[in-house]
């Protein structure tokens, strides 16, 4: 019997300084206004990624404000940031609109909440569901790159300093305090994307989920979208979108028709590339581009400016993700996976059938597919080319009677028919283990892997 323990990738992790972006010879070179139109289905063409550079914030006042000495705050500090205040945005100077509205007006919706980030106590959102004022705040500057948003934000700082408010952030969909929108703005001429944009998680198709940016407008960039992500793979993709957002920001263009070029080794900024290479990671990926809709609704009609750039890796098929995870674990190297050839395996076999029962309790939990925060890695006994049983973990997607629907996450050994990331159906009686990992991150499952610690076997805590 082959047991072989679940890999996962190592990703860069953390939020570091900001970083000076270098004027490289496309950034200084293109012009906004000048660019190649983006037509949707189409290739990503260099020069089609400049996009108006705007910011947007809305801040919500608490009942009792004071609102007519907030809009005079509002001018005047916009007139300190060189921002002319202005019915429209102008895109051939640095102008701000400031538009008295509702809470809802600005993208308040208490039932989003959750969604917002944890940057505001949720003591405070009854608070602002009494609110009944906010100041619309849309910027935009020619060519300029990273002030638009420092200075707008500045204009929402001082607003709600004043008033002791919010600042929602519907660039980004995030909700502030004064204090912490402050961590979260680039400098002038210094941009970390860590920690000025956003990558959402969002189911997507083939029941495998998508991740895509928020944020990149700002800088005058279009957002970026990757789907077929499995949910293994969700935090070292969501690191590979970030190195990929840094290198548009630092190149300021597509470095050939159709493709991004993502080399750490070139950004500025600390991406802890020599822990990758400690694995066998490279830093680098070249993803093909493509003009998209992301997940607008069919029917919504879009502008050019609106379309997302939709990446994907050579040879990638839509509805899988063998070729994603083949490039993701290139990048980021991974030990490899270690095949323990036990001599318990009636231990192994009563684990699995504890596991078989505490899973079918679950099945109830997973009639509607993982849900998005949480993971279900299912181990099973795959039949090897040479007779014998393999038994690797899968990342599962659909649990669905007596079959479960996911994606190979371990490297074959000796069944070499099937691939990292390649879609698997296991039947329930094959199944050997579990880890259902719950959406407040912790686990339950994985009776196998005690019994082989038990015996002396180095595999993974749960």
């Amino acid at each position: 019997m082959v047991a072989v323990a679940l890999a996962f990738g190592t990703a860069c992790r953390g939020e570091k300084s900001a970083a000076a972006v270098p004027t490289t010879e496309s950034a200084a070179t293109a012009k906004p206004g000048a660019a190649v139109v983006a037509v949707e289905g189409a290739v990503a063409k260099r020069g089609s990624v400049w996009r108006p550079e705007r910011a947007f914030l809305g801040v919500i006042a608490p009942s009792g404000a004071d609102t007519s000495k907030l809009q005079a705050l509002a001018e005047a500090t916009a007139e300190r940031e060189g921002l002319t205040v202005a019915s429209q945005l102008d895109a051939t100077r640095a102008t701000i609109t400031l538009k008295v509205k509702t809470p809802a007006d600005v993208g308040w919706v208490r039932e989003h909440a959750q969604y917002y980030g944890d940057f505001v106590p949720p003591a405070d959102h009854d608070r602002i569901g009494r609110a009944t004022w906010a100041l619309w705040l849309g910027g935009q500057m020619p060519g300029q790159r990273t002030l638009v948003a420092a200075r707008v934000g500045a204009v929402a700082i001082a607003v709600a300093n004043a008033c002791n408010g919010w600042i929602l952030d519907t660039n980004k969909h995030q909700l502030f305090t004064p204090a912490a929108l402050a961590e979260h703005l680039p400098s002038a001429g210094e941009v970390d994307v860590r920690k000025t944009i956003v990558v959402h998680q969002v189911s997507g198709g083939a029941g495998l989920t998508f991740l895509d940016t928020a944020g990149m407008n700002r800088f005058g960039f279009p957002e970026l979208h990757v789907a077929f992500v499995p949910r293994t793979r969700v935090n070292s993709v969501t690191n590979l979108l970030n190195a990929t957002a840094q290198t548009l920001i630092e190149r300021g263009d597509l470095m050939r028709d159709g493709e991004i070029d993502v080399d750490l080794s070139k950004l500025t900024g600390d991406w802890e590339l020599a822990e990758l290479v400690k694995v066998g990671g490279t830093g680098r990926i070249t993803w093909q581009a493509r003009w998209g809709r992301g997940d607008a609704e069919p029917d919504e009609k879009l502008e050019s400016d609106e379309l997302v750039l939709e990446l994907s890796v050579k040879g990638a098929q839509p509805g899988t993700a063998e070729a994603l995870v083949a490039a993701a674990t290139g990048f980021f190297g991974a030990e490899p996976d270690e095949v323990i050839y036990p001599d318990y395996a009636d231990e192994l076999d009563a684990a699995a059938a504890v596991a078989r029962g505490k899973l079918a309790a679950l099945r109830p939990h997973f009639a509607g597919g993982v849900p998005l925060k949480e993971q279900l890695a299912i181990k099973a006994a795959f039949a090897s080319d040479d007779g014998a049983v393999e038994f690797m973990w899968v990342d599962a997607i659909v649990f669905k009677g007596e079959m479960i629907d996911g994606t190979l996450d371990n490297d074959p050994k000796r069944v070499l028919t099937l691939r990292m990331g390649q879609r698997v159906k296991v039947k329930f009686a094959d199944v050997a283990d579990f880890i259902h990992t719950r959406a407040d991150g912790t686990k339950v499952g994985g009776y196998s892997l005690e019994v082989m610690r038990a015996h002396g076997e180095d595999v993974p805590p749960l």
